[in-house]
């Protein structure tokens, strides 16, 4: 299992994911997750300038507290931060709860001045995956 996702960067908006697999439809006791996997994954990735870095992860962090606290069913979202500043943020919400998301409010809310670059779209497909983000 986890293979053939499909993912697609969304331009202009900011997303963030659970830590759940994206690509395991499938879980070790056989349980089959199909109906999850046939939601849309998207992928967006820009820049921060170095002085909004901090500022850009607290954000984010306020967001996943929010949905931690909330517990969506069917939100995933991912955030990685690489060592030049790029975020890449990942995501599936089947029932759009992550934009009505106080937190994301507030993350969303002077983007344009953090960010160095603008959110790029771009589509990608899942090739592999071995034992990431799945939940222990």
């Amino acid at each position: 299992p986890g293979s053939g996702g499909r993912i697609f960067i969304t331009e202009g908006e900011k997303i963030f994911f659970g830590t759940e697999s994206f690509v395991r439809c499938e879980t070790s006791h056989g349980h089959d997750l199909r109906k999850d996997c046939d939601m849309s994954k998207k992928l967006v990735r820009y820049r921060v300038k170095p002085e909004k870095i901090e500022e850009n992860q607290r954000l984010i962090e306020g967001v996943f507290r929010e949905l931690h606290a909330k517990s969506p069913a069917d939100a995933r979202y991912l955030v990685v931060k690489l060592s030049d500043g790029t975020f890449l943020h990942l995501f599936e919400d089947g029932s759009k709860t992550i934009p009505t998301l106080d937190a994301f409010a507030a993350f969303r809310d002077g983007g344009e001045q953090r960010r160095l670059d603008e959110p790029q779209q771009l589509e990608a497909t899942v090739v592999g995956s071995y034992r990431m983000l799945v939940e222990d």
